[in-house]
């Protein structure tokens, strides 16, 4: 990625201060400004230890205008970033080094940097296949399940947006790569940690942001999808790579803790102060005491220590267990099996991913029922629609209908080219409603001649049309004649 040549270094300040001090070009030389905002910015500098690219993320954890973080944050931050340089996975950008600038106290990070296509960009040329689009969920919720162990607690810990998500260069061993997100793991919304940005990050991958699509499309990844809505807040990451997994007939994904071993190696040894309190980043514009997961710091003391005191190496990484009934099988030197805390047996994992497997059979079986009967209602109500039938609309783009319902306003366009006519005073963004433009219409097509319509139920008959606004999907039925909307005894 050529981001080109930016401005002298002095020049890139925010608010009177400086985006990276002298402090922090010690080590990383700075060759360019690539991105702002208002939580932080990224440079890409040389290492000067080892000469090679790093992407330096600076953030500021209490917006533009706030402070750093104060000395026990600045501790429990050291002890997230020397476990995660221990990570090296081909899905994430592993860390080099961080810590907290000294002369202000805010956090940085720096990360290998990595050269290839943007997502975003890759998908300006067209949507993902299936098998690419599966193969990025896949790689998204291994690393985070990698992540939640090594953080000591569970959470989509990369970020998803589309111009973070690198897809690495021919030749260069990686496919998507992705980024940690620091104001999730410095704790800043809890809310952020959820899995549901992977909703629409699976949608854009496919196109499909907008659209109604069927359990089976994509593979299996629209039932993926659907479930997930069903249960984003309640899933963990295993089940959603179970699941993923049952929908698309893919191989079932092995265990976060066994890919850990594969990924992780033990974290230097920390200097470790005291924690007094909890520390939690507040929304933005705050000035209240920040992040960071006290938990994360009593686990990787623990580890650490208990790593340190083993005449045999010892995983100091081993996961807190989220699942107290659920075992796993580890081999001693001897030979034997041995039941470990965190992992569920193979015979439970896949008495489990047939859980999961039944429900979203049972699931698409009876919403495939639900829908038929729908149908099969329209039918017998002479092929007339009702207003709640929106989602049924959306199937019949460039057919001729009929709607019934009672009207409850007509409303004319802010430029006034265009009059609606709408089942609803307050109508959601995805209600049907019905319209036609003035400056096409024939005459009696007009606001005047359907006014002693308005709440009574009427039968509108029209050409659909499917507006997409907001990435909701509306179906709208063109008005062409006026015998088009006739009153109902």
């Amino acid at each position: 990625m050529n981001f080109g040549r930016g401005p002298d270094i002095a020049a890139w300040r925010t608010g009177g201060e400086p985006l990276c001090p002298a402090s922090l070009i010690r080590r990383f030389q700075i060759e360019e400004l690539v991105t702002q905002d208002a939580w932080g910015v990224v440079f890409r500098a040389v290492d000067g230890e080892t000469g090679e690219e790093v992407a330096l993320r600076r953030f500021f954890p209490f917006g533009m205008e706030g402070g750093g973080l104060q000395e026990e944050e600045r501790t429990a931050y050291a002890v997230a970033v020397a476990r995660l340089r221990g990570v090296a996975h081909p899905a994430l950008r592993s860390v080099v080094g961080g810590g907290c600038d000294p002369v202000d106290g805010m956090p940085f990070i720096a990360t290998q940097w990595v050269k290839g296509e943007l997502l975003s960009e890759r998908l300006g040329q067209g949507a993902l296949s299936p098998p690419e689009a599966i193969y990025l969920l896949e790689q998204v919720l291994e690393v985070s399940g990698v992540l939640s162990e090594v953080l000591a607690e569970e959470a989509c810990w990369v970020e998803t947006e589309l111009g973070t998500v690198v897809i690495g260069e021919e030749g260069s061993g990686r496919d998507f790569t992705f980024w940690i997100s620091p104001l999730k793991w410095l704790g800043a919304d809890e809310s952020q940690r959820s899995l549901e940005p992977l909703i629409g990050l699976a949608e854009a991958a496919m196109g499909w942001q907008g659209r109604v699509v069927g359990d089976g499309a994509g593979g299996g990844l629209g039932g993926w999808i659907k479930w997930l809505r069903g249960n984003v807040r309640t899933c963990t990451i295993h089940e959603a790579r179970e699941m993923l997994a049952v929908a698309t007939g893919r191989k079932a994904p092995e265990p976060a803790q066994v890919i850990v071993q594969q990924v992780v190696s033990p974290p230097a040894p920390v200097v470790m102060r005291p924690m007094v309190h909890p520390v939690r980043i507040p929304a933005q514009g705050s000035r209240k005491p920040v992040v960071l997961m006290v938990l994360v710091a009593v686990v990787v003391i623990s580890a650490v220590g208990w790593f340190l005191t083993r005449t045999k190496p010892v995983d100091p990484l081993a996961a807190v267990p989220k699942d107290p009934t659920a075992t796993a099988v580890a081999t001693t030197a001897g030979g034997a099996d041995v039941p470990l805390a965190g992992q569920r047996s193979g015979d439970a994992a896949s008495a489990r991913a047939e859980e999961l497997a039944r429900g979203l059979s049972e699931g698409q079986d009876a919403a495939a029922a639900a829908l038929e009967q729908r149908k099969a209602e329209v039918m017998k109500r002479g092929g007339f629609y009702q207003v709640e039938d929106s989602d049924l609309l959306l199937q019949k783009a460039g057919e001729e209908v009929v709607v019934q319902g009672t009207l409850a306003r007509i409303r004319s366009s802010d430029s006034g080219k265009t009059l609606y006519f709408e089942f609803s005073e307050e109508p959601a963004g995805g209600d049907v409603r019905g319209y036609f433009m003035t400056e096409s219409a024939p005459e009696g097509l007009d606001a005047e001649t359907f006014k002693g319509l308005v709440g009574k139920k009427v039968r509108m008959n029209g050409l659909v049309h499917v507006e997409t606004a907001g990435g909701v999907r509306r179906p709208q039925l063109l008005i062409e004649e006026t015998r088009s909307i006739v009153a109902v005894p």
